[in-house]
């Protein structure tokens, strides 16, 4: 919620509410928040995705495998989570 904190008079003689500069820290914020979160994603996808190579690989030994499915059982949950 923003409230007016007072105004003041600008080069043209208009006045200016000061509210417009706590608005631009707010914005400021969310949109930093936004990036942390969708590098949150982002990381999480890759993780996904390594994931799900070691399970397609057969290559790879069971033991890598299991841990592999685990690390998907956890990791989509989460996921769906913050893309919500």
């Amino acid at each position: 919620m923003f409230s007016r904190v007072g105004n003041y008079e600008n080069v043209n003689g208009d006045n200016v509410a000061v509210i417009q500069e706590l608005q631009t820290d707010l914005l400021t914020k969310v949109r930093k928040e936004q990036e942390r979160l969708n590098a949150i994603i982002e990381n999480k996808k890759l993780q996904l995705q390594r994931n799900n190579n070691i399970i397609q690989d057969p290559n790879r030994d069971q033991y890598d495998r299991s841990m592999a499915q685990e690390n998907l059982n956890r990791l989509t949950p989460e996921l769906n989570q913050l893309e919500k």
